[in-house]
């Protein structure tokens, strides 16, 4: 073989491959992060605490003020192993990313940024110290919030710190398995489900006040919409910005439908356990099947797929829709209740 010959193999072997995820993103993967890129890292963290972190409630009791009748009891709120394990979770996430942002004292990092953000959280809670809700007689009730610091909240803040500290330990271990490029895109996408359906939310029940729909069809119609909306939407820029199919876009970003469920971002107005876990699993399947359908369309009109994958894709998205339309038809016919989202992180 002449060395020209050898020069050109080489030259096809040492060739590197195509980046999985965008530039920006990419550099991540490329050794330690640089300045731009541990800013990013924190800023995530920051972010992913303050819009999925559930510590907040924890301290605030709601309290009454108006005429004498209904009186409402004002107590602790109980302890929900559910929303712990949801909060810890979180909170792990939230150290592993701060963790690789540093090079030392990884552990540290992630119950800093916990402990800035959630009194900014408590903050602004209390930007927005009541609410009015009109009585059946005609009057005005205020809830207040008020601060307090009960068994609840002393939980919920050691296990977030302490979630945090394991993350940033385990961070360099975590990140020798999974792409830090993958989870930094994931929790922002998480981090953009919440700020699009905060904001959803509020314009629903702003246009429903403007314009009152006596049947309430509006409304629920509406409430499906931003419900799912925010899941389609950054499933689809996951997909673009990850660049690794439509299934991991559809799980990462379809299991904040979950968390949003395990946290306490969805309540139920049900008073049966059966009815609750079929309107849970109707409400998963619901944004499983939003965010598979955004990574879909967004690979579809980007060109990134082939026309054989797009299809078998579809089929499977079309046949998840199908089995939550019978999990849906099933929940109405129970007619225990909906789900209502509480319009807080």
């Amino acid at each position: 073989m002449s060395r020209e010959g050898s020069d050109q193999q080489c030259a096809r072997v040492e060739r590197p491959a195509p980046p999985r995820c965008t530039p920006v993103f990419a550099l991540l993967d490329e050794g330690p992060p640089t300045r731009g890129g541990r800013i990013l890292l924190l800023v995530t963290a920051a972010a992913l605490a303050g819009l999925w972190l559930s510590v907040v409630p924890s301290f605030f009791l709601v309290t009454y003020s108006g005429p004498p009748a209904p009186r409402f009891p004002v107590r602790v709120p109980p302890f929900h192993i559910d929303s712990i394990i949801g909060n810890a979770l979180i909170a792990l996430a939230v150290g592993a990313l701060a963790g690789a942002a540093v090079k030392r004292w990884k552990w540290l990092v992630g119950p800093g940024v916990i402990a800035v953000v959630a009194p900014a959280m408590c903050v602004l809670w209390l930007a927005h110290t009541y609410w009015a809700a009109p009585l059946s007689s005609g009057d005005t009730a205020l809830f207040h919030y008020r601060f307090h610091i009960g068994a609840l909240a002393v939980v919920q803040i050691a296990v977030v710190l302490a979630g945090g500290g394991l993350g940033g330990a385990l961070s360099p271990r975590i990140f020798r398995r999974v792409p830090l490029s993958l989870v930094t895109i994931g929790a922002l996408a998480w981090c953009a489900t919440s700020v699009t359906g905060m904001a959803l939310a509020q314009t629903v029940l702003f246009a429903y006040r403007a314009f009152p729909d006596t049947e309430g069809r509006l409304l629920a119609m509406a409430g499906r919409v931003a419900s799912v909306l925010p899941l389609f939407l950054a499933a689809a820029w996951m997909a673009l910005a990850a660049r690794r199919g439509v299934w991991i876009a559809a799980s990462v970003v379809g299991a904040a439908a979950a968390f949003q469920i395990l946290t306490g971002y969805v309540q139920l107005i049900t008073f049966d356990a059966w009815g609750d876990a079929v309107e849970d699993v109707h409400w998963v399947l619901r944004g499983f099947a939003a965010a598979a359908a955004g990574a879909w369309a967004a690979l579809a009109l980007s060109r990134r797929e082939t026309p054989a994958n797009l299809t078998r894709d579809g089929m499977i998205i079309i046949a998840i829709i199908c089995v939550m339309a019978i999990v849906a038809g099933y929940a109405e016919t129970l007619q225990l209740g909906i789900p209502v989202p509480t319009l807080t992180p």
